[in-house]
C-alpha cells in the first residue's frame, strides 16, 4: 500500500518539470509596432489609397465623405441620407456588423484617433473643408512585426 501512494505522489512530481517547459515553449513574444517614418505610398506592405482633400473639394461641394469616398477600391461606404445615423464604413467586410457608424475599422484624425477604444467611431465630427488627405490602408500587413 505504501509503494503505490508514494508512485502516486513522485510521478505527477516528476513530470510536473516537463510539463511547464513544454508550455514555456509554446509561449512566444511578439511585439507589434507601427513605422515611426513617413513611408511613400508604394513602399508599403499594404493596399493604400489616397484621396486628395483639394480634389476632393473641388469636384463638387461636399456634404459627407460617401461622395469622396465610392471609388476606393475595397471600402463600402453607405449613406442612409439621415443624420442621425452616421455613414457606416466596411473594408472587405470589416466594420459590416454595425448598423451604422464606424466599428472594427481605425480613424485617426491628424494623427490622432478618432475611435474609442472599443472600435466604434464616427465620421460625422470630420471636417471636410480642412482635410487634407485622405489615406485608406486595407490588407493584412498593416502593422509590421518585429
Amino acid at each position: 500500500m505504501k509503494i503505490l501512494s508514494v508512485r502516486h505522489v513522485a510521478l505527477p512530481a516528476l513530470l510536473l518539470p516537463l510539463i511547464a517547459a513544454a508550455q514555456a515553449a509554446d509561449e512566444q513574444t511578439m511585439v507589434v509596432t507601427a513605422a515611426p517614418t513617413t513611408v511613400s505610398e508604394l513602399d508599403t506592405p499594404a493596399a493604400v489609397s489616397v484621396v486628395n482633400g483639394d480634389e476632393m473639394r473641388q469636384a463638387a461641394p461636399r456634404v459627407n465623405l460617401s461622395e469622396s469616398l465610392g471609388a476606393v477600391p475595397g471600402l463600402q461606404v453607405q449613406n442612409r441620407q439621415n443624420y442621425a445615423q452616421d455613414l457606416q464604413l466596411s473594408i472587405r467586410g470589416f466594420g459590416s456588423r454595425s448598423t451604422y457608424g464606424v466599428r472594427g475599422l481605425r480613424i485617426y484624425v491628424d494623427g490622432i484617433p478618432a475611435t474609442m477604444p472599443d472600435g466604434q467611431g464616427q465620421t460625422s465630427n470630420i471636417d471636410i473643408g480642412s482635410v487634407d488627405t485622405i489615406e485608406v490602408l486595407r490588407g493584412p500587413l498593416l502593422c509590421p512585426v518585429r
